[in-house]
């Protein structure tokens, strides 16, 4: 299963368990779990996303290590208001990290997820 959306590539190497850490799908086979996981990413689905990004960030489960496509899925979850995605997003704003440095909106973003969820452990 092969997708161009920013260079993505899934292929079966990619654990079930790692997409089920994203969605609520259940007990299905892992050709399912990676269409659904697949679509829910095409779909708009933030915890998708931010899986995916998390999974180009660190190179693993058969996608090559790509910090830009992992800041780009960053930002699509990030918009749309999801905490883990915004964590990361901070994270490579603050190393440089598959984007251009810019500590001041890492620290805004890490400012603002602080002010509205006190309790993420991160």
């Amino acid at each position: 299963m092969a997708s161009s959306t920013f260079g993505l590539k899934l292929d079966q190497s990619i654990r079930k368990a790692d997409i089920r850490n994203c969605l609520p799908i259940g007990s299905v086979s892992t050709a399912t779990a990676l269409r659904l996981f697949h679509q829910s990413v095409e779909q708009n689905y933030a915890p998708a996303q931010c899986r995916l990004g998390s999974l180009y960030c660190d190179g693993k489960h058969g996608i090559e290590k790509d910090p830009a496509v992992a800041v780009q899925w960053f930002r699509l979850a990030a918009a749309q208001n999801d905490s883990v995605a915004q964590n990361w997003l901070a994270y490579c704003l603050a190393n440089g990290e598959g984007t251009e440095q810019n500590i001041d909106e890492a620290f805004r973003i890490w400012k603002t997820l602080a002010r509205k969820s006190p309790d993420l452990p991160f």
